[in-house]
């Protein structure tokens, strides 16, 4: 019932693994331990243990169901179907009346029966009280399981007519299904659907619940007659579908991919309809062969009969055509559906006063085309009709009707990266390999470079000239496609001279979206060895407008990140020359220049450019490792390119610290000045130039992060605080205060814990073991914890560089290269138990991690001398034992921490420090809260049956309770450093009594908390 799929699916498995150990399941021949484990099961199990085994399976199944008839939930809903399918698969040895011999087909079709006709009442209603998309999926995974036994099964023992009649049960709850949905469903915005005020919701219910309810359901009935179809168990009436039964499924699949709306709903259809197709074909009688082709024409009369309703993908057409085609693919009847959708995109449009009433059968045509192309399975079958359709696409570009244009360039787009061999042009670096195809792909589809150079030189109506803002949009939608072809496939030889100059037009031309785009295209096919003479040619040269320089810049930000293209180890000598030439021109581009765009453009090049410099020297002192790249970075390039950029290198500093402590820099070139400062600090002291404004004193307190203001102003200053706190070591970042935030403010945290260890005078002497320095590293063991892989890696960074600059770990072998995440925070633990082996403070601060309370609510009660933050044991289990049955809930802020294992993590820390005396302030209130917490376990767990799914599986409460136990087995540990051994003693005799109870019924308590007391209580293994 886990919220994640692969957990559930992980799960099922293992419970699946048990279940062949208890119930010994029919294993192959081949395996030779089949004897052992026969042995096995006999001598270790008695029939009382099965008997027990199938009343937990029972128990489970019951609650499963309940849970999701409370919450309607789809995770729910798919555990209770994995719970099915598994009961579906048992064959118990010694019980004949047992689970494994009741089949769930019956019973759950039955409940469908009950829900459909209550979901024809009232949505509502059912929604509240049937939850039908979990009946659906128990009953497609039952009769999954069921078709892959040999015996023992209801769909093996039943007759033909009995199968023939279940079959019909299964298609008359999925068409009821169908018709309780498809007024949500078909509705032309399904998101803002809302029923009728007289349908009397007294609910909470909203739209997003009822669409999400009937999205559902027709997603499961889709694949539960998917299933009906495609199973194909090992007895006789694996064939048993009839040619009505095929036809009605397609019917009903036809019908909802016509009417619907909703895109989620029609993708999960076309599937089943696909399969539907397939197997059709694969029939044995021609009536049944030649269904899909029936349902051809059906299409070809939607598109002519809907040709006034558009969508602007034709909704659920196109999954028709190419599900039809699924059947057929390569055939004679492919290319005549080809053939019959290209003569309906090219017909005349016929005009109408009303556009309104104006009939587009070409709209539909173009979308269906367009499916088939992107389709990969057809991708063979589709080479000959590529050509044609080209010109029809680019014809549809000089329509003036919006339709006509939007749905020829989406076919446009598709035929482009089909002529790409399938691939996305967006997400695909241009390569120099790749567009070694060009000449070949211009000679094969020879009208390619007339279309090329007719998308250039658009003949544009003169309505659109007139209105400026449709001309824009008519010139991006045809020029956009040509710049991608030139991008992938470079530029036919016969326009070489007529395509570079519109290229250069469309550089320096109005649209951002088209110089961006073109000067992409424009970088592709600049051969790699002239990009450096060509970037200093482009900044070199006059420009008259922004728009020039701005498309000018972008150009040489392309042709930045094609360096290296060819092989990937390229020379800081080139990245050194093309930061010099970019210095050059520094005052022309930033001082003198007044449009923030064009130097935001300029900044976000110097800052490719030094990253591209820094990112080697960066990992060489990450990974600890020493030589020429981790030493120096500008000693390293030629003389003269050296002495260009020391000479411009300190102004570009003042430059960038007048700006950002200005604040009136653009939001747009505030991100580029950000950038290229984080850059520069990166670079060894030695080699940055320190302006006077960097030599300015430390802030007070070292809180200058937690001033109010722009976020992205805060977040530099909470960066830049790890420089400052370096200088004084007087105070350091606290975690409560950040990790609870955005993941910029989180990332501005651990950026500043890097710059504080980087900027730390680590030759004098190493941090000591204070409180002060604690702190920094339980900020650095909390971004370890964090959610976000970035941050992980570079608070693994952090605890790398820490533990190498101490000399005791040095010695004992050092670390040759930096941590990942999980080692980090095994080592940083294992240090700080070493370090602060005495430490009260460290042992303060495990106490509280097991117990969960939240650091800065601590902060805030340690202030006030007061223990009141600890909340009362009864009211925290209340809270966590109170079950939310909505249908969305709230994701927790941090996914990636496992609090009960963390507590038992640092229960592992508090007892294996050596304190003498512990605070007798805190022993007494942490005393009180665990005893109150184990008398209101006590309380529960003879009050609640457990077992699966009960009341100690919920995730919150298993946790509450390992926190209660974990932090009395710490103060049974340490009962002879304190003078409360008398109520020590209490507490053991209240955690005996707990264990008595879990042991007193099978079903009492959680195995894992049965295990934790036995270790606090000294009688088992430690946890």
């Amino acid at each position: 019932m886990d919220p994640f799929e692969d957990v559930r699916q992980l799960a099922a498995s293992v419970l699946e693994l048990c279940s062949n150990l208890v119930h010994g399941f029919e294993l192959p021949d081949n395996l030779t331990y089949q004897s052992n484990l026969e042995d096995t099961r006999d001598s270790d199990f008695s029939e009382n243990d099965f008997l027990l085994f199938e009343n937990y399976l029972t128990l489970g199944l019951t609650r499963a169901a309940r849970v999701m008839q409370k919450t309607g939930r789809a995770d729910h809903s798919d555990g209770f179907g994995r719970l099915c399918e598994f009961v579906a698969g048992q064959r118990c040895k010694f019980c004949a009346e047992s689970l494994a011999n009741k089949s769930l087909i019956r019973p759950l079709l039955l409940d469908l029966d009950c829900g459909t006709q209550l979901a024809g009442r009232s949505i509502y209603q059912a929604i509240e009280s049937a939850p039908i998309p979990g009946y659906l999926t128990a009953l497609r995974l039952t009769i999954v399981r069921e078709n892959q036994l040999e015996a023992s099964s209801e769909l093996e023992s039943i007759s033909l007519v009995e199968y023939q009649d279940l079959v019909s049960q299964i298609l008359r709850v999925c068409t009821s299904v169908w018709n309780s949905v498809k007024d949500v469903l078909c509705f032309d915005a399904p998101e803002g659907y809302e029923y009728d005020a007289d349908e009397g919701n007294e609910t909470m219910i909203g739209t997003k619940d009822i669409l999400s309810y009937c999205w559902r359901a027709l997603k499961e009935s889709s694949l539960l007659l998917q299933a009906v179809i495609t199973c194909k168990p090992k007895s006789k009436i694996s064939r048993s579908l009839r040619h009505n039964d095929y036809k009605q499924i397609g019917e009903l699949f036809l019908s909802e991919l016509s009417q619907l709306r909703h895109r989620g709903a029609f993708s999960s259809v076309s599937l089943a309809f696909t399969a539907c197709c397939v197997q059709c074909v694969r029939k044995g009688d021609i009536s049944t062969r030649e269904l899909p082709k029936e349902w051809f024409q059906e299409v070809l009369a939607f598109i002519k009969m809907r040709a006034s309703a558009l969508t602007r993908r034709s909704a659920g057409l196109p999954a028709m055509v190419t599900g039809i085609l699924s059947a057929y693919v390569g055939g004679e009847f492919f290319d005549n559906v080809n053939l019959e959708l290209r003569r309906i995109a090219s017909q005349s449009i016929e005009r109408a006063e009303d556009q309104s009433l104006l009939c587009l059968p070409q709209v539909h045509a173009l979308n269906c085309l367009k499916d088939i192309f992107t389709d990969s399975k057809f991708s063979t079958s589709t080479e000959g009709h590529i050509s044609k359709t080209l010109d029809i696409a680019v014809n549809c570009l000089d329509s003036d009707i919006w339709a006509l244009r939007n749905s020829g360039l989406m076919l446009l787009k598709a035929l482009v990266n089909r002529l790409n061999g399938g691939t996305d042009i967006a997400s695909t670096k241009a390569s120099s390999s790749r567009r070694q195809l060009s000449s070949f792909l211009y000679a094969k589809y020879e009208n390619l470079p007339d279309l090329l150079m007719k998308l250039f030189n658009p003949r544009i109506h003169a309505l659109l000239l007139i209105e400026k803002d449709k001309g824009t949009t008519f010139q991006v939608q045809r020029v956009f496609p040509a710049l991608e072809i030139v991008e992938r496939l470079g530029v036919p030889n016969q326009y070489e001279r007529e395509i570079k100059h519109e290229l250069w037009q469309h550089i320096e031309g109005p649209v951002w979206l088209i110089r961006d785009k073109a000067a992409k295209a424009t970088s592709a096919l600049c051969p790699e060895r002239d990009i450096p003479v060509e970037v200093w040619r482009i900044l070199d040269a006059p420009w008259s407008t922004q728009n020039s320089l701005h498309g000018r810049l972008l150009y040489v930000r392309h042709l930045s990140s094609r360096i290296g293209e060819a092989q990937s180890n390229t020379s800081n000598d080139v990245w050194g020359n093309l930061l010099s030439q970019l210095l050059k021109v520094f005052s022309g581009m930033l001082v003198s220049n007044r449009c923030p765009i064009t130097r935001a453009a300029y900044l976000a090049v110097v800052a490719y450019v030094l990253e591209k410099l820094v990112g080697p020297m960066r990992h060489s002192s990450e990974i600890g490792t020493s030589g020429p790249a981790a030493d120096s970075i500008l000693s390293s390039l030629p003389s003269t390119t050296r002495r260009t950029i020391i000479c411009i290198w300190q102004d570009f500093q003042e430059y960038l610290d007048i700006q950002k402590s200005s604040g009136s820099a653009s939001p747009l070139e505030h991100e580029a000045i950000i950038r290229c400062s984080e850059l520069i600090q990166q670079i060894p002291c030695s080699e940055r130039l320190d302006s006077p404004s960097r030599q300015m004193g430390h802030h007070e307190n070292g809180s200058i992060f937690m001033k109010p203001g722009n976020p992205a102003n805060s977040d530099e200053a909470l960066r830049q605080t790890g420089n400052f706190l370096a200088a004084q070591l007087s105070h350091t970042p606290c975690s409560a205060q950040v990790w609870g935030q955005d993941f910029l403010t989180r990332k501005a945290a651990i950026d500043s814990i890097l710059n504080f260890i980087s900027e730390y005078p680590c030759n004098e002497h190493t941090l000591t073991s204070t409180p002060k320095s604690l702190g920094l590293y339980m900020a650095v063991y909390d971004s370890l914890m964090d959610d976000d892989d970035e941050i992980r890696d570079q608070g693994a960074v952090a605890v790398s560089i820490l533990l190498l600059r101490d000399k005791s770990i040095k010695q004992d072998g050092g670390l040759e290269e930096s941590l990942s995440a999980p080692a980090a925070r095994s080592k940083l633990l294992q240090y700080l138990i070493e370090r602060y082996s005495t430490s009260m403070d460290l042992w303060t601060e495990a106490a509280y991690r097991i117990m969960g309370v939240n650091a800065l609510v601590r902060l805030i009660g340690q202030k006030k001398e007061t223990y009141s933050f600890l909340d009362s044991a009864q009211d925290s289990l209340k809270n966590v034992k109170w079950e939310n049955t909505s249908l969305f809930i709230e994701e927790k802020q941090n996914l990636f921490i496992d609090e009960a294992q963390e507590a038992a993590t640092w229960l592992n820390v508090l007892m294996n420090l050596k304190i003498s005396k512990v605070d007798e302030l805190l022993s007494v209130e942490l005393l009180r809260w665990t005893a109150k917490g184990i008398k209101v376990l006590i309380e529960a767990a003879e009050m609640d049956v457990d077992g699966p799914l009960g009341w100690t599986s919920k995730p919150d409460t298993f946790i509450l309770g390992m926190r209660f136990i974990l932090t009395a087995q710490a103060i049974t540990h340490f009962s002879d450093q304190s003078t409360l051994q008398d109520n020590v003693e209490t507490l053991r005799k209240l955690l005996q009594r707990l264990l008595d109870v879990g042991r007193k019924r099978f079903f009492c308590l959680h195995p894992i908390w049965l295990s934790a007391l036995q270790s606090a209580l000294g009688v088992g293994p430690s946890f």
